[in-house]
C-alpha cells in the first residue's frame, strides 16, 4: 500500500524528524482521512497550487524545478530542503492548529 511506502520513504529522509513531518503530512494531506495521497493537488486562493505528500506550493519551482508535483519521492525530498533551510515548520504554518509545530500568523 502506498500509505506504507511514503512513510517508510518519510523515515528515511528525515530521519528523527520523522515524526514531526508525518504530523505535517497527516494536516496538510487530507486531515479528515490521513491517507498521504501522493498525488494530492490543492488550489489556493492567491492562484498558487499544493502539490503532493507534503502539499509543496507552487512557488518552490523557482527552486526546485517541477519534478516534485508528480513524483512522490522527490515531493518528500522537496519538503525536506525546504525544512532545512530554517530548521522548522514554518512553510505549513497554515495548518498549525493542526499540527501545532509553528506558530500560527
Amino acid at each position: 500500500p502506498i500509505r506504507e511506502k511514503v512513510i517508510s520513504e518519510i523515515v528515511r529522509v528525515f530521519g528523527k524528524k520523522a515524526p514531526e513531518a508525518i504530523a505535517i503530512i497527516q494536516c496538510e494531506n487530507n486531515p479528515d482521512k490521513p491517507n498521504y495521497n501522493p498525488y494530492a493537488v490543492n488550489h489556493n486562493k492567491n492562484g498558487s497550487t499544493d502539490y503532493g505528500v507534503g502539499q509543496i506550493n507552487s512557488l518552490w519551482t523557482k527552486v526546485f524545478g517541477d519534478e516534485f508535483k508528480t513524483d512522490w519521492k522527490e515531493n518528500i525530498r522537496v519538503m525536506k530542503a525546504i525544512f532545512d533551510r530554517n530548521n522548522d515548520w514554518r512553510q505549513w504554518r497554515a495548518s498549525a492548529s493542526c499540527h501545532g509545530l509553528v506558530a500560527q500568523k
